[in-house]
């Protein structure tokens, strides 16, 4: 067929010139991904193995009469090397975009080098999970580590266990498993005759990390924590009940003081005490700001606690908020290492400190390390990931939407985007390439354009990191009609009545279907 090269994951071919639909449709069945701009869509193959293929985003096929005497092909993401020729390839491939066939954004995303730092900003329904999925195959199939064996180069295939997976819930980890075991399934069972190992990486799939971003810190924290006290065996468990313990033994003889030297005054009860500095913990532990100083050698975070009027019962009050926390550190932290347990707070920045403290961190390294939902990292979360890029020389995909984000109340960046950019900028690393995922499979044009002006008004006033660049666009092929999002402002009752009416209308149409009613709060349910 006069192809550049084997390919190993994908072809893309413009034009009908010379070649048969059908030699072009073949490589199918061998689980090569096909691309396919023809002037006409005619097969010798069944529609339904065809639908089979086009289900299975194996075959992306577009139909473009201009190409009929186009005589292009583009191997594993391999563009021609004459700008004309790529030119117009690119040209091709956004027409056939537009016209809803071949989601060319993705295939940019999934053939990007395999050297590279790769950002997807990927907005709600775009396919991010199928994405990253496609990009696991695509950097299996093709992707050689060189080495130097006498003057000759040896290739090494990447095996899917040296990759790690990072997501923020069980759930999405659970997911995100079950997509790449369904994504290699596919190979096996829609291909008759794929060359590719699907088997053996679905058997690796066994031993990949696809975790919590707190599972992968301790991970990392049982290999290489050894340098701050801490065993291999070490527990991760909350000790409330023992924390609550050191915090009265802290601040029983702080309250006594405060009895005796204003008798006049009305000093909180202790178990109001208990709650207020419970909840002066939270937040300083949310936000990054470490008090357990025993723990990091000594070097707790520095917070400005304020300033109140000394000898008056408010500044000795503020000031042993300040003094009970601070001891509080000190105690609870050692009584972690005396004990080898950690609280889930405590794994993230354990790990940093065995990754940094360390100049060989005897951590197992991967190759490459995905990290899903960025939107809801935060500073010290992203400071891990960056170490893990820099210690264990990892390659970094980062996926995320910033409309989506939900953990800000515990330290999550209000962009994470733009806080990755500059702490790279920061540790002079090579920027990484930008992509974005626009194109919505869930939702129709009307309901899209109806929520765009929330968007972007919040973008205008920094409430949101949102500009017309991220706009969301249907999918012209695939999405059915949508209504326009409709708000008002009612009362509770009315608004409750109001669903439930509309509830029994729905069910009365679909006795069968599954309905989802959403409330802000478990009570309003």
């Amino acid at each position: 067929l006069g192809l550049p090269q084997i390919p190993k994951y994908s072809v893309v071919r413009i034009g009908n010139k010379g070649v048969d639909n059908d030699d072009v449709l073949g490589f199918a069945k061998y689980g090569i991904r096909v691309f396919f701009l023809s002037s006409n869509r005619k097969t010798s193959l069944a529609d339904d193995e065809v639908r089979a293929f086009e289900d299975a985003r194996i075959i992306e096929w577009s139909l473009l009469p201009a190409v009929k005497a186009e005589d292009l092909w583009i191997v594993d993401g391999q563009f021609p090397s004459s700008t004309p020729e790529k030119e117009l390839a690119e040209k091709y491939l956004a027409e056939a975009d537009a016209l809803g066939d071949i989601n060319y954004q993705q295939y940019k995303i999934v053939h990007a080098p395999f050297d590279s730092d790769i950002v997807v900003e990927a907005g709600a329904g775009t396919g991010k999970t199928e994405t990253m999925s496609e990009s696991l195959v695509f950097l299996l199939a093709t992707s050689r580590e060189v080495l130097e064996d006498e003057g000759r180069m040896a290739p090494s295939d990447l095996r899917l266990d040296e990759i790690v997976l990072v997501t923020f819930t069980r759930e999405a980890s659970r997911e995100m498993r079950s997509r790449i075991a369904l994504t290699l399934n596919l190979r096996l069972r829609v291909c008759p005759l794929c060359v590719l190992p699907a088997l053996a990486w679905l058997m690796q799939l066994s031993n990949t990390e696809v975790n919590t971003i707190h599972s992968y810190a301790k991970s990392i924290a049982k290999s290489g924590a050894g340098v701050l006290g801490f065993s291999p065996g070490f527990r991760v468990a909350k000790q409330t009940m023992r924390f609550r313990e050191l915090l009265l033994d802290s601040l029983s003889e702080h309250l006594a003081y405060l009895f005796a030297k204003y008798p006049d005054e009305e000093v909180p009860p202790v178990h109001k005490w208990r709650s207020h500095l419970e909840a002066v913990w939270n937040a300083l532990d949310n936000n990054g700001l470490d008090v357990m100083a025993e723990i990091k050698k000594g070097r707790a975070s520095k917070i400005d606690w304020g300033s109140a009027t000394k000898g008056t019962f408010d500044g000795d009050v503020a000031q042993t908020v300040q003094t009970v926390i601070e001891d509080l550190g000190t105690r609870f932290s050692r009584e972690c290492l005396n004990n080898q347990f950690l609280p889930t707070s405590k794994l993230v920045p354990v790990a940093l400190e065995a990754l940094k403290s360390q100049k060989e961190p005897p951590v197992r390294a991967p190759k490459y390390v995905f990290i899903d939902e960025f939107q809801d990292t935060d500073g010290e979360q992203m400071d891990l990931l960056l170490a893990a890029k820099e210690k264990l020389n990892a390659r970094l995909f980062v996926v995320g939407d910033t409309k989506q984000g939900i953990y800000r109340f515990r330290g999550a960046e209000g962009s994470a985007f733009t806080e990755l950019d500059t702490r790279i900028k920061q540790r002079k690393l090579k920027s990484p390439l930008i992509f974005r995922l626009n194109r919505n499979f869930r939702s129709g044009q009307e309901l899209l354009d109806s929520l765009h002006p929330y968007f972007k008004a919040w973008g205008e006033k920094d409430l949101l990191d949102y500009q017309d660049k991220n706009r969301l666009k249907h999918n012209v092929k695939r999405t059915k009609s949508s209504k326009r999002l409709i708000t008002q402002v009612v009362g509770y009752q009315d608004e409750a009545n109001r669903a439930a009416k509309t509830v029994a209308q729905w069910r009365k149409k679909n006795p069968e279907a599954s309905i989802a009613v959403l409330c802000r709060r478990n009570w309003t349910a």
